[in-house]
This record gives structure tokens, C-alpha cells and sequence, in this order.
């Protein structure tokens, strides 16, 4: 291996492989930090409070699709019942938001417009209290 004798790391001996490794390193470790600052700095989005009784209430029309108890009816629907609250509220806002395409896509964004971020909260914190 050749040495790198520039700019700081002149007379150090660092070597190429041991700069590519701190490199993965000190990257991957930063990808980790921004992630967990931005979970930090949002923290209604990952740890919702919703209402499990308003969301029971609000789940009507939920259910002529994924069941009454959030089992589905058809293999084509997703099971509701037991999902994790972060994951359906960032589903049901990604269908808001028109970034999801998929089979259901034409299904579920109009029902996820027609909802604020408190029945989003609801449903998921009564979806998730399900076992």
C-alpha cells in the first residue's frame, strides 16, 4: 500500500486502505446521526398519541376494507390489526400526499385526504393497541 502524505494527514502514514475504511465508518455514522436527530426533532410524527376509542370510532369505513377486528377480507387488503402506529401514520400521509402508487393507491388517497393528522393518530394508536 502506498502512503498519503497531504494536508493534515502528512507524516501520519496513513495508508489508502485504512482512509477508505474511515471513510465507510465515519459516513455510515453520520447517516445514523442524521436519522436519529430527525427522529428527535419530530417526535408527533414517531410517537403519536392518538385516542384509541376515537380511532375504534373512526375505523368504520376502514372496515369494509381490512375488517372489523383489522384482519382483512380479501387477500389483496392489508392486515390493520397490530401494525406499528409510526407506520400507518406515515402510510396514510404518504397517501395524502399522492406518493404512493401502488394497486390500492386509488382507494386510499381519497380516504387519507379526507383525514386530519388527529384521525390519523387515532386510527393508528387503535390499529396498534390491537394484539
Amino acid at each position: 500500500m502506498n502512503t498519503i502524505d497531504c494536508g493534515w494527514r502528512y507524516g501520519l502514514g496513513i495508508n489508502e486502505e485504512a482512509i477508505v475504511y474511515l471513510s465507510f465508518y465515519y459516513g455510515d455514522f453520520m447517516k445514523k446521526l442524521c436519522i436519529v436527530s430527525l427522529m428527535l426533532m419530530s417526535p408527533g410524527f414517531l410517537f403519536a398519541a392518538g385516542d384509541v376509542g376515537a380511532g375504534k370510532a373512526k375505523s368504520m369505513i376502514c372496515a369494509s376494507c381490512h375488517g372489523a377486528e383489522g384482519i382483512s377480507i380479501a387477500p389483496i387488503y392489508p392486515n390493520l390489526n397490530g401494525q406499528k402506529a409510526p407506520y400507518l401514520i406515515g402510510a396514510l400521509k404518504a397517501y395524502k400526499a399522492g406518493q404512493r402508487k401502488g394497486g390500492m393507491a386509488m382507494i386510499m388517497i381519497p380516504q387519507a385526504k379526507a383525514l386530519s393528522d388527529t384521525d390519523m393518530a387515532d386510527l393508528a394508536a387503535y390499529y396498534s393497541s390491537m394484539k
